[in-house]
């Protein structure tokens, strides 16, 4: 077997991606949608990505930054905000929202993140005249990959355990729990 010489030049890929899309929604219709998204945007390995999903009934501008490594090689500090605007037949809301925490890798397969988070708005209804709302929450994401591959995955299985407690108020105090569950 001998020693060869092996010479191997590494590029930095680009770090700016822009991109756009023609979506259709069963419950918003035809749209279109432009993203922006810098990698190694403060030279730290950290991501920050804006998303413009528009509908006829729905717009949408998201803000999305993740920092590898923060404070410990196994987690990642992340940031979400975003600005709503829906009008459908059935109410019309306006809302900004924003959230930051943290996630955590225990090992290959499992992930746990935890994240503060604020919403606020004004919904209307036919019903009922315009009323401001807001809710503050903690919501816990617990991830498991049991799949052979991240990326082309021919066997195995993927676990998705979300529950946010929330409180706040929207004509009066509220206190509720949302969870979601995804395997596939």
């Amino acid at each position: 077997f001998g020693v060869r010489q092996v010479v191997l030049k590494v590029l930095p890929a680009p770090e700016r991606t822009i991109s756009g899309a023609l979506k259709y929604n069963s419950d918003f219709g035809a749209g279109i949608q432009a993203s922006w998204q810098h990698r190694n945007f403060t030279a730290r390995g950290d991501r920050l990505s804006l998303d413009m999903p528009i509908w006829q009934d729905m717009q949408i501008l998201a803000a999305h930054y993740r920092l590898p490594f923060f404070m410990d090689n196994r987690q990642d500090f992340v940031a979400q905000a975003a600005y709503r605007n829906e009008d459908i037949d059935a109410y019309k809301l306006t809302s900004v929202s924003a959230a930051a925490g943290l996630e955590r890798r225990f090992s290959r397969r499992l992930s746990v993140s935890l994240k503060g988070s604020y919403e606020m708005g004004r919904l209307e209804t036919p019903d009922e005249p315009e009323r401001d709302y807001y809710m503050v929450g903690m919501p816990v994401n617990a991830l498991y990959n049991g799949a052979n591959s991240l990326l082309d995955a021919t066997k195995g299985y993927r676990l998705n355990l979300l529950a946010s407690p929330y409180i706040g108020y929207y004509n009066d105090y509220f206190t509720v729990v949302r969870g979601r569950f995804d395997a596939s």
